[in-house]
């Protein structure tokens, strides 16, 4: 069995993997996040191919808790659960349900629930420039606002496919995606974007709402306006005092922040890039 350790924002869970199919997933979602050693760790997967009936297993502890034929559909599920070990155990600073990339030289978090189009508008932000931290998951590390983004492959739904697809579809090989039913999972270098991972200046917080037709809308918001909608994309809230209150105004006072309504991904690109300038 191989062994990595996946560490961010202060937690660490260790990753158990077959050589094959196991070792292949595991490099797609984890390549690009720094190897590190890891302390305290809170849990350990097991990922490994059942060669009798071809389904990868995912266990924990002495559980199994996914199997699938679909080395795409084990993905995403792996990295569903590692996102939410990393935010359950996360204790401090304010771990934000977010993407973040760096245009030019100002860093822009975009926190969002799902369904925000947070992953399709940072794909689109790539091919105009821009570098990629994360599309999931920022760690607010400081008082002064700096970010540190979790590197994973781009989670791409269903409904943008047909949208990114175009963009890259002479960019892409059989390793640099991973297609399943409902989710595609893109390497990010694959847009040619620079991986971010280290920790940057959170100089603008943008919350980004697609809708389907809808106009552009772009609104600065106060400092009040700013925390409400940031402690909706707190991923590790319950673990803090007053819900993240004070970390969620400490972020608000360090970077201007905008809500952003739209139903065109040019349009909204341009926006931002128009505010970032």
């Amino acid at each position: 069995m191989n062994t990595l350790v996946v560490s961010f924002a202060g937690t660490s869970l260790e990753i158990r993997y077959g050589d094959g199919d196991p070792a292949k997933l595991v490099s797609f979602l984890f390549a690009k996040i720094p190897s590190t050693a890891g302390k305290n760790i809170q849990h350990t997967l097991t990922l490994d191919k059942d060669h009798d009936s071809n389904m990868l297993c995912l266990h924990q502890g002495a559980t199994l808790i996914h199997q699938n034929q679909s080395i795409a559909v084990m993905a995403e599920f792996l990295m569903n659960q590692v996102c939410v070990y990393l935010a359950t155990y996360c204790k401090k600073g304010l771990l934000l349900h977010s993407a973040a990339v760096q245009y030019g030289r100002r860093g822009l978090v975009m926190p969002g629930n799902s369904g925000a189009g947070k992953s399709t508008l940072t794909t689109w932000l790539l091919t105009l420039g821009a570098d990629y931290q994360t599309d999931e998951l920022v760690y607010i590390a400081d008082r002064a606002g700096s970010n540190i983004g979790f590197p994973r492959p781009i989670s791409i739904k269903s409904p943008a496919r047909e949208l990114i697809m175009a963009q890259i579809e002479e960019r892409k090989t059989e390793d640099s995606i991973f297609s399943g039913s409902s989710v595609d999972l893109i390497a990010p270098d694959l847009l040619g974007s620079r991986i971010i991972t280290k920790q940057t200046p959170t100089d603008f917080i943008f919350f980004p709402n697609y809708k389907t037709g809808g106009k552009l809308m772009l609104q600065r918001l106060s400092v009040a306006e700013t925390v409400f909608e940031l402690l909706k994309t707190t991923a590790n809230k319950s673990n803090l005092s007053n819900q993240g209150l004070v970390e969620a105004e400490n972020l608000a006072r360090v970077a201007p922040a905008y809500y952003l309504s739209y139903g065109n991904m040019e349009q909204a690109c341009q926006a931002i890039i128009d505010v970032v300038k």
